[in-house]
């Protein structure tokens, strides 16, 4: 009267689940680590293009030079 093979499930091999979850954490941290890194390159990068103020000297030059 055991269980069957299809009613076994999560509890059929405790190791394994424990082992699936280690996997799937390391997964979530690499993902976390990467996104970090990359919205502070990102961050870092517009901080020292700063696109908004060249934008703004383009607009200003067209301006100064083409006339209103």
């Amino acid at each position: 009267m055991g269980q069957q093979p299809a009613e076994q499930g999560r509890d059929a091999d405790p190791g394994t689940d424990r082992a699936a979850v280690r996997n799937w954490d390391a997964v979530v941290v690499k993902a976390i680590v990467v996104t970090a890194v990359a919205a502070l390159a990102a961050g870092y990068l517009l901080g020292r293009l700063r696109p908004w103020q060249r934008a703004g000297d383009w607009a200003a030059d067209q301006v100064r030079f083409t006339g209103p």
